[in-house]
């Protein structure tokens, strides 16, 4: 008996001892991160069996047990992830919203506004340099925000990337410190004692994992547990799979030893910085490299079919270089949209407008681009051809035009003021042209007898049209039959030109005057060109040439060719019912032109689209076929060729990182090509560019530039706003998991007193105890 109760008594002491060391070891951990509150197992013991009766045994003590809910656990982890890459993404947009600077005197926003301001204070007076100084100055600003806003994004780019790689690192070393952690829990659990304060260690560094990146755990043997990341294992039976950062792609991307994809993280710290590197600011720099070029590329549109205050240019160097694209050592050879210019090149015509300084005629011609067809080489001899103009290569393979001697060159769309150099309607030489348009059914052998006089002996020859002089004689075209015409000896002798309008063939005697001549006198060409009637009839000059002239902007949508021709024949002012029609490029008839009895000669007739003409005093003659035609241009570059070279531009670069105000500007402000004709004081251009401000583009999703930054103002905004409730969701919900989890495995020192108080009791009694079965023991032996 005395066996029994000193074993009970000992048993009870040493269980309230257990009880107490451990109230010390939670009393002790109170403060500290991750522990969980730890409780000795208490059991009654199996009864001894003393004859009949059964004697309890005292009390056994099983084990040390964590206080822990693996489940909230888990739901914990889940949740931090959640909560740290929410809390990294508000981060990185709230810097995006600090330099975005909106609204702000230095934002994007009104740095755009004031540049389309001060253009409108130019356009009051296109002159002052003050105002043009101004336009300067509020471009360069403009430029500098965009280059400072793309340093900003690629900086915060950049420095995700290191927070990335820096975070990666500290993944690693977590990993490779559970693994360690695991082969201790398992090598102390292997003997039946639960490794409390291991797992207390491990959960710790779980968690931080959770923080970094979204992981899952499962259970292993031995109390070993297995992470993944997004699927993948990072932590298996005995080692780690290290993560590493691949920025091979342009954007930051995640690796996994052992595997050969990207691990698609979108949790933890690590998520978030993902998402900021590779979505939201790159995102974010693209759309603002959209803005920046559609600004430069709208700009320079405008501005490179400009002229400065000075007037046209004698030579002019491009800002972009063309590439050798296959690497033969040949820039010429390649198609000129393919040639590494930094915007495209598209299908379409290029007007070239070549003036005589001392006289002031404008000649315009077209060069056609084919972005499919036409090569460098192409161009170049294209520009070549223009008679007065050579173009060239520098050493830098930019484009150089220039211009002969006495003679400037543009690029405006500009109506041209004298559209009838030559005097093809009413003027003061002799003129004939086609009634009929080309082809003209000739025969080989053909031949136009033409006579002219001009106060002496009448001069006739003879013109023989071969084949070869054609490429088919039976359908010959207007341009051939005029170069035979001009290249023949006694036509140059006898001063007889021929020119074309719309497919119309026309001869002139290069004389003036009343007492000027031209006849067709015979051949078997006259029937073939319409003037069967008129063989024998002389065709006399004038004394008065009518005086056509054209003034106003072209406001039509697209490029249209206007042509003139007299519905009779009679005298301008005088003749009663003489009209002019006037044609667009179909042949349909736009309006008629009154300009017979009671017109006053030099009296302004709209034509349309803002365009107006003006005609002399002179003859017109429907019977001799007088016409002219001219170009109504909407656009003079429709093949962005000007701004894809550099040609007269007002800005540089292709994006919002090198976006300048081009070389030269700043220091000339007369420089600003905002002039349709050159002349002081035009500003015909600012409009155009005004309009640009609140224009729909295509390339920005149909939305004008303010629009189109508005917008992605307003995203930054909309996500960091997302970022913010959802953080204060999932903060909340962390918080609720972790006060769930505090009441479960948390320390309360109140409640450990409470213990320490009842175990220091039962030890005492079991002491006390103990004393009172010794003492027995000891009466029972002395009665022995």
């Amino acid at each position: 008996m005395s066996v029994i109760g000193l074993h009970t008594g000992l048993k009870a002491l040493l269980s309230a001892r257990y009880a107490l060391d451990t109230v010390g070891h939670n009393i002790a951990n109170a403060n500290t991160p991750g522990y969980s509150r730890q409780r000795v197992q208490l059991g009654s013991a199996l009864p001894v069996q003393l004859g009949k009766l059964l004697i309890g045994s005292g009390v056994d003590v099983g084990s040390v047990q964590r206080s822990v809910d693996e489940l909230l656990g888990r739901r914990i982890l889940g949740q931090r992830s959640l909560a740290s890459s929410l809390a990294t993404q508000r981060g990185g947009l709230s810097e995006l919203e600090a330099f975005l600077g909106e609204p702000g005197d230095n934002g994007l926003g009104r740095l755009m506004d004031g540049f389309f301001d001060q253009l409108s204070q130019l356009g009051t007076a296109p002159a002052d340099p003050i105002r043009r100084t101004a336009v300067v100055e509020s471009t360069e600003a403009l430029s500098a925000r965009f280059r400072e806003l793309a340093s900003d994004m690629d900086r915060q780019g950049a420095d995700a990337r290191a927070d990335i790689a820096a975070r990666l690192g500290e993944v690693n070393a977590l990993a490779d410190e559970v693994v360690v952690l695991n082969e201790k829990i398992a090598e102390t659990e292997s003997v039946g004692v639960p490794a409390n304060d291991l797992r207390d260690r491990r959960d710790v560094a779980l968690e931080r994992l959770a923080e970094l990146v979204d992981v899952t755990t499962t259970q292993g043997p031995n109390g070993s547990v297995r992470v993944l990341v997004a699927g993948n294992t990072l932590v298996g039976a005995a080692r780690a799979n290290h993560l590493s950062l691949d920025t091979s792609g342009g954007t930051p991307r995640v690796r996994i030893a052992g595997s050969q994809g990207f691990v698609p993280l979108t949790g933890g710290e690590v998520g978030g910085l993902l998402r900021l590197g590779e979505e939201l600011v790159p995102g974010l720099r693209t759309r603002l490299d959209q803005l920046a070029r559609e600004l430069i590329r709208s700009i320079n549109r405008v501005h490179s079919t400009g002229m400065p205050t000075g007037g046209g240019f004698r030579s002019l160097t491009g800002a972009s270089a063309l590439s050798d694209f296959d690497g033969d050592g040949r820039v010429e050879d390649e198609l000129l949209a393919r040639a590494g210019l930094p915007f495209e090149v598209t299908s379409g015509a290029l007007y070239v407008n070549v003036v005589d300084e001392a006289s002031g005629a404008l000649t315009r011609h077209r060069i056609d681009v084919s972005a499919t067809h036409t090569t460098v080489q192409g161009f170049l001899d294209a520009l070549d051809g223009v008679p007065q103009l050579s173009a060239s290569l520098d050493a830098s393979g930019r484009l150089r035009i220039a211009a002969d001697q006495g003679f400037t060159f543009d690029f405006s769309r500009r109506l041209d003021a004298d559209p009838d150099p030559a005097g093809l309607l009413g003027g003061a030489r002799p003129t004939l042209g086609t009634g009929a348009a080309e082809p003209f059914a000739l025969a080989p052998g053909d031949t136009l007898t033409l006579r002219t006089q001009s106060g002496g002996p009448p001069a006739a020859f003879t013109l023989t049209f071969a084949a070869s002089d054609f490429a088919n004689i039976g359908a010959a075209t207007a341009e051939e039959l005029a170069d035979v015409i001009n290249a023949h000896p006694q036509a140059q002798a006898n001063g007889v030109a021929a020119s074309v309008v719309d497919g119309h063939l026309f001869v002139q005697s290069l004389a003036t005057g009343t007492a000027a001549t031209l006849t067709v006198t015979g051949g078997t060409a006259a029937a073939a060109l319409g003037w069967s009637s008129l063989v024998g009839t002389p065709v006399a000059g004038s004394a008065n040439a009518v005086d056509v002239r054209l003034s106003g902007t072209y406001t039509g949508a697209a490029d249209q060719r206007y042509t003139f021709r007299p519905t009779s024949d009679g005298t301008i002012g005088t003749t009663p019912g003489l009209q002019v029609e006037v044609l667009d490029r179909a042949g349909n008839v736009v309006t008629t032109l009154d300009v017979g009895a009671g017109y006053v000669p030099g009296t302004e007739l709209e034509v349309a689209h803002g365009v107006r003409a003006s005609f002399g005093l002179g003859e017109l003659s429907a019977t001799h076929g007088d016409r002219i035609a001219f170009d109504a241009l909407a656009d003079s570059d429709s093949a962005d060729v000007l701004v894809a070279l550099g040609l007269n531009t007002m800005l540089e670069g292709s994006g919002a990182a090198d976006i300048a105000l081009r070389k030269g500007l700043a220091d000339d402000p007369a420089q600003l090509a905002i002039s349709l004709s050159g002349e002081a004081g035009d500003g015909g251009l600012v409009l155009d560019l005004l309009a640009l401000e609140h224009a729909d583009n295509e390339r920005l999703g149909g939305v004008d530039l303010g629009r189109f930054w508005d917008e992605l103002v307003s995203d930054v905004g909309f996500e960091g706003a997302l970022a913010d409730s959802s953080l204060t969701a999932s903060a909340a919900v962390l918080s609720s998991l972790e006060e769930r989890r505090a009441s479960i495995s948390g320390v309360n020192v109140d409640e450990e007193l409470v213990d320490l108080v009842a175990y220091e009791q039962a030890f005492a009694a079991a002491a006390q105890y103990l004393s009172v079965v010794n003492q027995l023991g000891e009466e029972v032996l002395n009665l022995l």
